[in-house]
């Protein structure tokens, strides 16, 4: 199969550039050749149908997997297309990331409920009372709910360096 004048000016200026051995040349040219090859279609080859039926399948199965996967264990998931584009995409944060643990066998109820714990993210919204802007300063102060961080085992003279910002003081 003959390539395109295009992409046989880029392979020889790779391989100037690169000065890649005339006998690697011919068998990079032989990969480039038959990759090229696998991506081609026929002219009259029905392209569009099999592009979304290829990316509609795998989306249907990801929304009936979540919506099951969701009930039975009580969580809120992103769903099919939407998680499709941040997989695609390749985001940073997904909008419900999630993971799976392994627990020790032999642990109690009790001792799983507290590793959970330990692990949830937690926001500063959701233990704080109030909070303080100064934007001339540039600084925001938070009164805290003592309650809640006990609850939690969080200690609040740590706290501040577990926050993800600069210039966080206790």
């Amino acid at each position: 199969m003959k390539l395109p004048a295009k992409l046989a000016d880029e392979m020889k200026l790779y391989f100037e550039k690169e000065k890649v051995p005339k006998d690697k040349q011919a068998a990079i040219a032989d990969k480039v050749r038959a990759l090229y090859k696998n991506v081609t279609y026929d002219p009259e080859e029905p392209i569009g149908v099999v592009t979304a039926q290829s990316l509609s399948e795998p989306a249907t199965q990801m929304t009936m997997r979540t919506y099951h996967f969701a009930g039975t264990a009580g969580i809120q998931v992103t769903l099919g297309l939407p998680r499709m584009l941040e997989i695609f995409d390749a985001r940073k944060e997904p909008r419900t990331p999630t993971m799976m643990v392994y627990i020790k066998p032999g642990l109690s109820l009790d001792d799983v409920k507290r590793i959970a714990e330990n692990i949830k993210e937690l926001k500063v919204k959701d233990v704080a009372i109030s909070t303080v802007l100064d934007l001339t300063d540039m600084w925001i102060k938070c009164r805290l709910d003592t309650e809640k961080l006990k609850k939690l085992e969080i200690d609040p003279t740590n706290l501040a360096k577990s926050i993800k910002l600069k210039n966080v003081t206790a």
